[in-house]
């Protein structure tokens, strides 16, 4: 039940009007801030003198030591406090070993609070277990939202204002007037830092910072009311530079949002913490357990104790969770030991950003943020060491040494099983402008972290990018069929001489092999490699069925077997199946991960991404959860289980067939969009026994092609014709 804030008597308000004038008096050169008047909510106390507003810059907010002590109600029922207040405690002995342990926690609500509630519901919980207020100090920022939903916590918090809070044994009660401020400047995080130690006795000190987060390029924290604006990284050094911190370390440094557990992010925040809590991946929007700072938890608890509950705990809540959650402790202290480890590596005479083989390696990396790769570049650092550890041994086995003193807590469900706990930049994925823009950023994250030698490689790799294009393969493909079949006719708006030719051989399980023999030019330059299956719609017309990986390379071929069938979904079995169009995100010890475009048809009509896996135990595949597509710079971290009711719908990619100059085809992803680029299936409504999803044979009556395709390290990608699948 959520807890309600307890009125203050008359008598009880005159009693500490009379202490705070006593203490005013002493303290008399003092200046006295405030906002506006607010209603009172109880009877009027003995008049105080009306201090004199002092001017604030706009875009400023004062948490700052000048405020006195003063009374004055609000429409929560507390009372507004200067920071010269002393926490109400018992006194403890010198010799009693007790330390006074202060939580801040600065609360950026964006979109994750307006539309889903989610900063609502971690300040329930920390009110539903109360931790206790006399041993330890709880301090909150709250604001960058549109919209507040939990009054209890925050009260008539309007939209873009920005106010203080502490928590006392009835509840938060506000201690700064609202400001309509940025929570995504500097000066408001470093102001607030200033006024939780100047308002507190504590002898350690721990931040939170709650709301997205993008990596050590994306940055951290959307400000929804003020122009959707965040942190850099260099931003957030430069509040914290300006804080107390940066003559003494916090005791951790929490992010409680997305993919901010790189190494990056580990070495330019050490300076300023002991500890750091990051999950490497997106973490979902519902964040940590915030119940575990319930009692005497703050107070009992030393540091690693603390931070291991913290963990294991909000893992815990996601054991049966429908996707994958990280959440790992580093030790500050060990990052440099991870930075010399990889400037060994690309210290290398070997490692050259025209070599092509590492890149190879690093393509069969996990990597972050799988629903909208394109964006971050973050790969799964330990997963990197592995991929290397044939080529390099020593180089590996001294980054993974590090790493195991660097990750000293590491939590995960069963889907995040592929992580290991800590991320790393690499260009893989995004398209050249993307790449060298990130690129020129990363010199700064470089420079402050002494990362010299992967600079030098980033900055070499940025000088061999290319504007990202497409070409067709001047290669012939061939193709294995299953004894059932012969070869199949080629789409008749493809010119007969640029179709991929094949001679048929028998295989035991009815699939179909296809082959790219690579010439020495492209066998020696490409980095990456995957597959397009394509319906035909009509004479030039095709959406996009499936996009996966897996292709392997053996005697200067790339390869890769592909059963005569695609994926499909329903709900029920008095529904007919329809293909589901899929785009696969990664693949480790077995396991498949594909993206699929939905609209979900709730309250209202939503575009999804359903994450599917296909695993042993479901080989059709399973959905496991959606997220909302939106057009926001920080990845989704709303995921929701289709319910009975919801009314789906698949959604393709509709293109034009394109030729190149010879008339062969190019790749898939460039051709020109045909209409709006979309194409949308028949809408089904889940029933009771949920979403079905199987890997099925080819329906009748539509024509599916196969196109390889291989991407080099200029960011051409080159691609075969199409090649029939049934």
């Amino acid at each position: 039940m959520k807890r309600k804030y307890r009125r203050i008597s008359g008598v009880m308000v005159l009693a500490i009007v009379l202490v705070l004038l006593h203490l005013a008096a002493a303290q008399a050169e003092m200046t006295v801030i405030v906002g506006p008047t607010l209603k009172p909510v109880t009877p009027a106390p003995t008049a105080v003198p009306e201090p004199t507003p002092q001017p604030v810059e706009r875009n400023s907010i004062i948490f700052g030591p000048t405020l006195k002590p003063t009374v004055k109600p609000n429409t929560n029922g507390g009372i507004i406090f200067g920071p010269t207040l002393k926490p109400a405690m018992p006194v403890q002995q010198e010799d009693s070993g007790f330390k006074r342990r202060a939580l801040m926690i600065y609360m950026i609500g964006s979109n994750l609070e307006s539309e889903s509630k989610c900063a609502s519901r971690e300040l329930t919980e920390m009110l539903d277990q109360m931790p206790d207020t006399r041993a330890s100090d709880i301090f909150l920022c709250a604001g960058g939202s549109e919209k507040w939903w939990n009054k209890d916590a925050v009260g008539d918090l309007g939209s873009g204002e920005v106010a203080c809070y502490r928590l006392s044994e009835t509840g938060f009660i506000r201690m700064t007037e609202p400001r309509n401020i940025s929570m995504g400047q500097p000066d408001t995080l470093s102001n607030f830092l200033k006024y939780c130690v100047s308002n507190s006795r504590a002898d350690m000190f721990d931040l939170i910072l709650w709301d997205h987060g993008g990596g050590p390029l994306g940055g951290f924290g959307v400000d929804y009311a003020h122009g959707r604006e965040g942190f850099s990284m260099a931003e957030l050094v430069s509040a914290l530079d300006n804080s107390p911190f940066r003559t003494r370390k916090l005791e951790f440094l929490g992010f409680d949002a997305c993919l901010m557990g790189s190494i990056e992010v580990a070495a330019v925040m050490a300076p300023y913490a002991q500890y750091m809590i990051a999950s490497e991946d997106v973490f979902t929007g519902e964040g940590w357990d915030y119940g575990v700072f319930g009692g005497d938890t703050l107070a009992k608890l030393p540091t690693r104790e603390l931070l291991e509950k913290i963990v294991c705990e909000t893992i815990r809540c996601y054991e049966v969770y429908s996707k994958a959650e990280i959440l790992s402790v580093y030790d500050l202290s060990k990052v440099s030991g991870v930075i010399g480890a990889l400037n060994g590596i690309f210290a290398q005479p070997d490692i050259r950003p025209e070599s092509v083989a590492l890149q190879r390696r690093v393509d069969s990396v996990i990597y972050m943020n799988r629903n909208n790769e394109d964006v971050f570049d973050l790969y799964d650092l330990a997963g990197f060491a592995n991929a290397i550890e044939g080529d390099l041994p020593k180089e590996a086995g001294a980054l993974k040494s590090a790493l195991e003193q660097l990750i000293i807590i590491n939590e995960k469900n069963e889907l995040a099983q592929g992580l290991n706990g800590c991320s790393f930049y690499f260009p893989m994925r995004g398209g050249s402008e993307n790449k060298s823009y990130q690129i020129s950023r990363y010199h700064w994250i470089a420079d402050k972290t002494s990362l010299t030698q992967y600079d030098h490689y980033l900055s070499g790799y940025a000088q061999l990018l290319g504007q990202s294009t497409g070409s067709a393969l001047p290669a012939m493909v061939t193709m294995a069929l299953g004894s059932s079949r012969t070869n199949g006719q080629a789409p008749s708006a493809v010119p007969q001489q640029n179709v991929i030719t094949a001679n048929a051989v028998t295989v035991s399980d009815g699939g179909i092999y296809y082959e790219i023999p690579l010439q020495s030019w492209l066998l020696n330059t490409f980095v990456r490699s995957y597959y397009t299956i394509l319906a035909q719609e009509s004479a030039d017309t095709y959406r996009l069925v499936e996009e996966g990986h897996g292709l392997e390379l053996s005697n200067g071929c790339l390869s890769v077997m592909l059963k005569e069938g695609v994926r499909m979904i329903r709900s029920g079995e008095d529904q007919p199946w329809q293909v589901l169009p899929v785009t696969e995100s990664i693949r480790f010890s077995g396991q498949i991960h594909y993206n699929a475009s939905l609209l979900r048809r709730r309250s209202q009509v939503q575009l999804m991404t359903g994450q599917i896996s296909v695993t042993a135990a479901n080989p059709g595949g399973i959905l496991n959860s959606l997220s909302p597509v939106t057009e926001d710079p920080m990845p989704t971290a709303v995921f929701d289980e289709p319910q009975p009711g919801d009314c789906l719908t698949p959604v393709y990619q509709v293109k034009r067939l394109t030729l190149d100059e010879t008339g062969a085809p190019l790749p898939f992803a460039f051709w020109k969009n045909a209409g709006t680029g979309k194409a949308y299936g028949t809408e089904f409504e889940v029933t009771e026994a949920g979403v079905q999803v199987a890997q099925l044979p080819c329906p009748e009556g539509t024509k599916f092609f196969v196109q390889l395709c291989v991407v080099d390290v200029h960011n051409t990608t080159y691609a075969t014709g199409l090649a029939p699948l049934n």
